[in-house]
């Protein structure tokens, strides 16, 4: 039997035979022991002093130093060590006087093979008293530092029963008002509100009562007769004897509140500015709340000017642009100086580029004028796109006419090669000295014929014996062999189209490309995930075959392979198609299985296309023209 710690054991007993019958016992155990012996009470004191033991043991003896007075000892130093009794003298007061003392057991000797289990059980409840020991201790820290941050807070703390009757409120909140807090306990919440709100008393208790929260604005009177606005959020909390009783926090924004209110004064004299402007003009406070609008602001987007007023830009846009506009509107304020950003949004389903300046009017405002250039960044980016397209295409096909080459030729020397080692093989006997070495070579050129047939896929010049498929049934028949392929981990599910068009491709190319792809994607999803194969018909005319490559119009089949795994960034995404290129690690992958689907599908006369996102996992979408199943059968 093993254990999983060190134990540490005081051993108080004058024989040395005893001490070492025991250290059998625990070593027998499987303890990784350290054992020490005292035979005085000085020797106890001083070891219990200089280490920290998990268990003290002692023998019990009527006539010299033995375990009362241990226990003594022990319990001076730490009221939870597990002490355990050892002794040859039988009698049930002897154990229930060593117990009563507060020893964790009391052992015969001639039961001595209990002290392993004695041990564990009473170290593991010493370790639970300590715990317990520390939690309370914990918690009365707890209370402590929550009594102290109350009574010193800042913020303004009350709690009050549901008629209004003040139950606390701390020193902040008393002096605010101009009273101290013994002076506004028992008396009623209303007293210090003005009638307005005095009035609205009975609203918010309903609200409390309903919600669980109630939380907004609040006007108080001091004793001095000023009037202070206070922001609150209270809660609904029950005491012990189960009455109901709200706990609250309040803090004095009466100078934001002055401050906003002569912000709302200024805003007709702004609105004159906008009328007639056709650039997206806002008024915005540091919280991106929208102060004022200008009439034609985002009308041709579709928004109606009237109901953005008032609104925050966490409701306008999304609370995912929130952060974009308040970061701009802050540094606007702070630098004291107008701001240009070219920013993009996505309005009603749509996705608009922006370009906007954003000028600070006050210390807590800004004028947001923005102007759309969606059609001028659409104009840029497909000519941008245009290009890459190009660029990868042409470096994709001067590579891949270089990789052909250079297979053609290497499959040539190849053949030369692996004929030859055959022939030896034939001809040397098993027990020849030399059949090891040859069997090498033809190994060697096997593995290099498999590679130049990848190269040869790659560079579009390896034999094809094209057939009339129905992508669905391909998928379905080699679906099982996928699943195994990606194991355990990662679930495979396939939705076809039910009514797909035909393609004409390789059968066994194909089922090369599909297991490259789940091989790919397999490696992508180290901790699990899904992938899923689609099929389905797809029409590019003039401008969405731009998309796929240079494909002409058409109708196309189209198969498509999504995983959920770590996903890649552009400048890897960009390069994957190429022979060699591989972000695996040493030894683990030849660079050669993307290349290779994408030979295939090029020599099928079709394209692919890959998008991913890091995180969110990679996409391929393969496009093979439709053919006519019956003139294609006829033709052949």
């Amino acid at each position: 039997m093993t254990t999983d710690r060190i134990l540490r054991a005081l051993y108080v007993v004058r024989s040395e035979p005893r001490a070492a019958m025991v250290r059998d016992l625990l070593v027998e155990a499987g303890y990784e022991l350290v054992l020490s012996r005292a035979d005085t009470e000085a020797k106890l004191a001083a070891k219990l002093e200089a280490a920290d033991w998990d268990v003290v043991l002692a023998d019990y003896s009527r006539n010299r130093f033995s375990a009362p007075q241990a226990l003594g000892v022990v319990r001076e130093k730490d009221p939870d060590i597990p002490f355990i009794a050892i002794s040859q003298l039988a009698g049930e007061e002897l154990a229930v006087d060593m117990m009563r003392r507060g020893a964790h057991d009391y052992l015969m000797r001639a039961d001595i093979a209990r002290l392993v289990p004695a041990i564990r059980r009473d170290i593991e409840k010493a370790e639970q008293n300590r715990a317990h020991r520390r939690r309370e201790a914990d918690l009365r820290d707890s209370e402590d530092q929550y009594r102290d941050l109350v009574e010193h807070s800042h913020d303004l703390m009350c709690r009050h029963d549901m008629t209004g009757k003040v139950l606390y409120i701390n020193q902040n909140a008393a002096l605010r008002l101009g009273y101290t807090a013994e002076a506004l306990v028992g008396r009623n919440v209303r007293e210090a509100l003005i009638p307005e709100y005095r009035n609205k008393f009975d609203g918010y208790i309903e609200e409390l009562l309903r919600d669980g929260v109630a939380q907004g604005l609040m006007v108080v009177r001091t004793r001095a007769g000023e009037e202070l606005v206070w922001e609150y959020t209270n809660s609904l909390r029950s005491r012990g004897d189960g009455a109901q009783v709200a706990r609250g926090i309040a803090h004095d924004v009466t100078e934001q509140w002055k401050a906003q209110r002569a912000l709302e004064a200024s805003q007709a004299e702004l609105r004159a500015l906008f009328a007639g402007i056709d650039d997206q003009i806002l008024m915005l406070d540091s919280h991106g709340q929208c102060l004022s609008v200008a009439p034609t602001a985002f009308q041709h987007q579709g928004w109606q000017p009237t109901k953005m007023a008032g609104k925050n830009v966490s409701e306008i846009f999304g609370e995912s642009e929130a952060d974009f506009f308040l970061e701009n509107i802050r540094g606007a304020l702070d630098n004291k100086a107008p701001r240009r950003v070219e920013y993009r949004l996505t309005l009603h389903g749509r996705e608009l580029w922006f370009e906007g300046s954003i000028s600070p009017v006050s210390k807590d405002a800004v004028i947001w004028i923005a102007r759309d250039i969606t059609e001028r960044r659409l104009v840029e980016d497909a000519l941008r796109k245009s290009e890459e397209q190009l660029m990868q295409s042409q470096k994709l096909e001067a590579i891949g006419q270089l990789a052909g080459g250079v297979a053609h030729d290497f499959n040539n020397l190849l053949t030369v090669i692996n004929g030859y080692s055959e022939l030896l093989l034939h001809r040397l006997k098993a027990e020849d000295p030399m059949r090891s070495s040859v069997t090498e070579i033809n190994g060697a050129g096997a593995r290099a014929a498999t590679l130049t047939r990848q190269l040869l896929a790659f560079g579009r010049k390896q034999f094809l014996n094209p057939e009339v498929l129905d992508l669905n049934l391909v998928v379905v028949e080699i679906k099982d062999m996928l699943q195994r392929l990606l194991g355990e981990d990662i679930e495979l599910y396939a939705a076809l189209e039910s009514d797909i068009g035909r393609a004409k491709a390789d059968r066994g190319q194909i089922e090369q490309v599909l297991m490259n792809l789940a091989v790919n994607a397999r490696d992508a999803m180290t901790h699990g995930g899904r992938l899923m194969i689609q099929t389905g018909n797809v029409w590019l005319d003039e401008e969405s075959a731009f998309d796929p490559g240079d494909l002409g119009p058409g109708r196309y089949v189209r198969l498509t392979i999504a995983d959920t795994g770590e996903g890649m960034d552009d400048r890897t995404r960009i390069h994957i198609f190429e022979p060699f290129f591989t972000t695996k690690e040493m030894g683990k992958g030849t660079g050669l299985g993307l290349s290779t689907v994408y030979g295939i599908i090029r020599q099928s006369g079709g394209n692919i296309q890959v998008s991913s996102q890091l995180g969110v996992g990679t996409t391929f979408s393969i496009y093979l023209p439709c053919v006519d199943e019956d003139q294609e059968l006829t033709e052949d």
